[in-house]
């Protein structure tokens, strides 16, 4: 499988992810009762990023997913956009910030909190932890969570690939 393939499939999963939490989220009519259901993509253990995702759990792959899409398919992350009906606003708990020059979503901490946990304050409890605690984030992690801006909670910081990761994994700086 090229890098291409592989970061399809990825994308393609993260995209069913992103569905069914939502679907779930707004109790809309669902093909499955969690997304630990949707099975991420193999990828071949002798490619560079199925030698960097086959240690992670289900959550840790799925929060390096949502730090890849602004690079590789951002278009994806539109769905984050909706408006709350009742507030005239974006919905708090997605997370998400504006950036300078990119135009999509730029997810943050409390983007990948939202897709692991939803409502259930047990899971946020669990992501929070995941994603602040976690080996995915640590000094020599996948993927950074960046500061928040002055005084805001931590996980509003935006969710990014290290440099490392994201240039050994599209193949640049070489």
């Amino acid at each position: 499988m090229t890098t291409g393939q592989i970061l399809s499939a990825e994308m393609e999963w993260l995209a069913k992810v992103t569905d069914s939490c939502m679907r779930i989220y707004f109790q809309l009519e669902v093909t499955n009762a969690s997304i630990e259901e949707i099975v991420p993509p193999a990828v071949p253990a002798d490619t560079f990023y199925g030698t960097m995702v086959k240690q992670l759990s289900f959550g840790e792959r799925l929060v390096v997913a949502l730090a890849l899409a602004p690079y590789v398919k951002p278009q994806l992350l539109d769905a984050f956009f909706i408006e709350n009906a009742t507030y005239h606003r974006r919905f708090s708990e997605f997370g998400g910030m504006k950036m300078q020059q990119h135009a999509g979503f730029m997810p943050t901490g409390e983007t990948a909190i939202f897709l692991l946990s939803g409502s259930d304050m047990d899971k946020r409890i669990a992501a929070m932890q995941l994603l602040l605690n976690g080996n995915i984030t640590g000094a020599n992690g996948l993927v950074q969570l960046n500061a928040a801006p002055g005084g805001e909670p931590a996980a509003c910081g935006s969710l990014t690939c290290r440099d490392t990761f994201i240039n050994e994994l599209l193949g640049l700086n070489k």
